[in-house]
């Protein structure tokens, strides 16, 4: 952990020591070169290490909290043994999750290391009172001249300043620090409770103190704390009582740390999902066990083990698997309106990303939670970019995170965190170098949870030591570097946008180019010179500026399905591009226009040949189009149905079709066995109708059914409605009985209805009926039963057309756009049988960008404001619902 926020800026230090290096995983940010990461220990040199403290004799201060021993890693020698400064073996029950863990040295000491007064240094640790676990703070004195520090008699044997705390095998946090108001500031956890082995005990984390002595229910707190040890005057009042208590609602927070404008930061493990960054704040409650991360109901919820009372049994506990009769919770349950929810709730800032939708199945490994074990801020400057930023190890993910904080420190820029470092590891604490340069983090020795599974199966690669993690890219105070800034390369006329380039401040400042030269520029070859201002110091770079001739386009190539085809040619920069095509044989062009080098061109109609070209456009100039060429849409193969069993006094005598709007009727056939094979009808050369999408119909299903038996019927109906030839998309059984529901009796003729739906592909497709006894068959492939049953499919050919234009004809039909070019207000006049309510536009950008979206509500749109935007070119996207239909080119003066 960051020293006290309250210490000198030390000068630069010498960094002779031995070290190893090591290799972070290739996606974490310090594998890259402007960062050096070397083991300055040796394995396992550390016994379980908790606290890391960047010390006031320039040396690492590291408690242990297996070993029992507070140590100290002298980082400017040739070796790097820890030697001890205490051994509180004798005073230290170490157990599961308890130990030597805390520590914080008090300010003095960093003023001056010679100092005898306020030469303190505080630890937490469990210890054992009468076979009971206990938390002990106690105060040690440090002598700087021999190098040791001593338990404080003054006070006791054991130098106490609070004890009698609630101690545990798990969840104790135990993490401590001095504020900048000279306040011990001590993270107590829930003690485990509800889970593992204390599945059994209750969670008090919102239960608080009745008395100012009421220790039992400290769990789940931060306390505040007077240097004796007793309760600062300004503590908040809970419940009517002053105590240690600074604030509640806590899991497992172990990681604390202040900004030097006084904001408290604390990291706290979440359960399965919302591990949580914390700013604490005098008595909030921050939510556990009733709200895990945000008040949002999700993926959480609080299951009471102990409401069992003496039914509760603590060996079968469950991560998923809540016990029959426990009281359960939803956030939402739990405070069923926001304006139920504790008035004094504070939210956390960040979660890390754990939080999610669903409660995540598995093992605690594949959780989204990281499990924060500590965090430190970085408020140094020196690294560029960093501003003021979060450092946040953890245990579960083998990572040190980076969350950048807003200029107002009260939000994570983005909710970002990045993969900072990163190994397969487990990360207990971390310590910033005064000049902010290094991080050293120190490892666990191996482990998982404090569950029975606890092996996350991944092995430890450094366990038990001191990774320094060194900065060596550039520094914050090099001056700006000339930029190499590329060619720009135009087809058509083009004005420059200033280049941008960033400079090595902490905040990453952008510094926008300026130039006396011409920024249009026609046709030729040109250089601009840009010069760019940061704080003072200038430097310059030139820009090459090439205007080739405006060209048609080259390396056309069509890839053709069955409805669809997809164009592509060659790039060129600044260009749009028209295209138009037409099926062979047809006068009539039909034309698009892109601002990219590729469309894909729908409602195409199957086997059939088109001829396109393609034509550059600049706007005020065009290229020749490109030699015509041609492409040949596909046919489609459907599987040729199988009916297991097939007898001839059952099958498909007559279908009928009707459209409701009119009915008319547009499907009337009758057919006999004759007609069948093997259970199959093809009657797709029957002349198609025209089906008109958003239309409704009627289809009447008359059966040959002559077999003694009593035999109900289920039919279904398919449309191939995307012509991709299979009726397996969404929506493509259009009708249908259900599995034994609503099966038709024996002789009466099966009748449903259906509607086409208005992104139907317009164009000859096929419909397929299934039709069988006793079951509904839902597989158009396949009619699957014994000698008992009957069954027959049939199959014919529609035409479905538009209820209004055609998609592709949208654009070129009737539509008015005006004025064009446009400085202002644009209008745009649909045709008058257009679906109005289907129809948006994208106003979109030469490089694809939407700048504007908008919903047809009547035929005429209106769009203003183009006054605010580029001279240039744009297109006007149409869309019918979700396809793309076709664009119209716009240049805003």
């Amino acid at each position: 952990m960051l020293k006290n926020y309250l210490m000198a800026c030390f000068l630069g230090f010498g960094l002779l020591s031995a070290q190893t290096p090591m290799t972070p995983l290739s996606s974490a940010v310090t594998s890259g070169s402007d960062w050096e990461t070397n083991k300055i220990t040796i394995d396992n040199a550390l016994d379980y290490p908790w606290e890391i403290t960047y010390g006031p004799d320039d040396k690492l201060w590291v408690t242990e909290r297996v070993g029992e021993k507070i140590v100290r890693v002298d980082i400017a020698t040739a070796t790097n043994t820890p030697t001890t400064l205490i051994d509180l073996s004798s005073k230290v029950a170490y157990a599961k999750q308890g130990g030597l863990m805390g520590m914080a040295i008090h300010p003095d000491l960093y003023a001056d290391i010679n100092t005898t007064t306020n030469n303190y240094v505080f630890v937490s640790y469990t210890y054992n009172d009468g076979g009971q676990l206990k938390l002990r703070i106690a105060r040690l004195l440090y002598n700087n001249t021999n190098g040791t520090l001593t338990e404080d008699t003054s006070l006791d044997a054991n130098g106490t300043i609070l004890e009698g705390l609630p101690g545990s095998e798990d969840h104790n946090s135990g993490r401590l620090i001095i504020g900048p108001d000279l306040k011990i500031y001590y993270t107590i956890g829930d003690q485990g409770a509800n889970q593992f082995d204390y599945a059994c005990n209750p969670v008090l984390s919102q239960v608080l103190p009745t008395s100012s002595t009421d220790y039992d229910n400290y769990p789940g707190k931060t306390l505040r704390i007077n240097l004796d040890g007793s309760i600062p005057s300004d503590n908040p009042t809970l419940n009517s009582v002053k105590s240690h208590v600074y604030t509640y609602g806590h899991r497992n927070a172990q990681g604390i740390i202040f900004a030097t404008d006084g904001t408290l930061y604390a990291s706290e493990h979440g359960a399965k999902v919302d591990d949580e960054i914390n700013i604490i704040k005098s008595g909030k409650n921050y939510g556990w066990p009733e709200i895990a991360g945000y008040y949002d109901n999700l993926a959480y919820t609080y299951c009471n083990w102990s409401s069992l009372g003496g039914s509760c049994n603590s060996g079968s506990f469950s991560d998923h698997n809540c016990p029959s009769g426990a009281e359960t919770a939803t956030e939402y349950e739990s405070y069923p309106t926001a304006g139920d929810v504790p008035s004094n709730f504070e939210p956390p800032i960040g979660t890390y990303g754990s939080t999610t939708s669903v409660d995540p199945p598995g093992g605690w490994f594949t959780w989204p939670t990281v499990a924060p074990s500590g965090i430190d801020i970085h408020e140094a400057g020196s690294i560029p970019c960093w501003g003021t930023s979060l450092l946040i190890p953890t245990l579960k993910k083998g990572t040190i995170y980076r969350a950048q904080l807003n200029a107002t420190g009260d939000d994570i820029v983005n909710d970002a965190y990045e993969e900072f470092h990163s190994s397969n590891d487990r990360y207990r604490d971390i310590a910033i170098s005064p000049d902010g340069l290094t991080i050293f983090a120190v490892t666990d020795n191996a482990g998982g949870t404090s569950g029975p599974s606890s092996d996350s199966g991944v092995s430890i690669a450094n366990p038990g030591v001191i990774i320094k993690i060194e900065y060596v890219g550039p520094q914050v105070t090099e001056p700006l570097e000339a930029p190499t800034l590329e060619d720009v390369v135009s087809y058509c006329p083009i004005t420059l946008t200033a280049p941008v380039v960033t400079n090595n401040a902490s905040e990453c400042e952008d510094i926008t180019g300026t130039t006396t030269d011409p920024t249009t520029y026609n046709s030729g070859s040109h250089v601009v010179n840009w010069s760019f201002n940061d704080n003072g110091t200038i430097v310059n770079a030139s820009q090459n500026v090439i205007i080739n001739p405006l060209e048609s386009p080259s390396n056309v190539v069509a890839s053709p399905g069955s409805t669809t085809a997809e164009i592509s040619w060659d790039a060129l920069e600044n260009v749009s591009f028209n295209l138009q095509y037409r099926a062979q044989g047809s006068s009539t062009w039909l034309t698009e226009t892109v601002a990219t080098n590729t469309i894909t061109l729908t409602g195409l109609t199957l086997s059939t040949t088109y001829e396109y070209q393609i034509q550059s456009d600049c706007g005020g100039s065009q290229s020749a189009f490109s030699t015509v060429d041609t492409f040949t849409t596909t046919a489609v193969t459907y599987c040729t149905p199988i009916v297991d069993f097939y007898p001839d006094d059952f099958y498909i005598s007559n279908v009928t079709i009707t459209t409701d709007a009119s009915g008319d009727t547009l499907l009337n056939n009758s057919s006999n066995e004759t007609n069948d094979v093997n259970g199959y009808s093809n009657h797709t050369g029957v002349a198609a109708s025209d089906y008109k999408s958003t239309e409704t119909f009627s289809i009447s299903i008359t059966l040959h059914n002559s077999h003694p038996w009593n035999k109900t019927t289920g039919h279904s109906v398919w449309i191939d409605y995307n012509q991709d030839g299979d009726f397996e998309d969404t929506d493509e059984r259009v009708w249908g009985t259900t599995n034994g529901d609503d099966l038709f009796a024996h002789g009466a003729v099966a009748q449903g209805s259906f509607t086409i739906p208005i992104t139907a592909a317009a164009g000859n497709t096929r419909l397929r009926i299934a039709s069988r006894t006793y079951w509904t068959g839902t597989d158009p492939c396949h009619l699957d039963f014994d000698s008992n049953n009957g069954g027959e499919f049939e199959d014919y050919t529609i035409n479905i057309t538009s209820s209004t234009l055609s998609a592709n004809n949208l654009v070129l039909a009737n539509l008015e756009m005006y004025p064009n070019p446009v400085k202002d207000v644009l209008y745009i006049k649909l045709p008058n049988n257009i679906n109005y309510e289907a129809i948006s536009l994208h106003l979109v950008d030469m490089q694809g960008r939407v700048i504007k979206t908008t919903t047809a509500k009547g035929q005429l749109i209106t769009i203003s404001n183009f006054d605010t935007l580029n001279s240039g070119i744009y297109f006007v996207r149409f869309k019918n619902n979700a396809e793309f239909i076709g664009s119209k080119k716009l240049i805003k003066q």
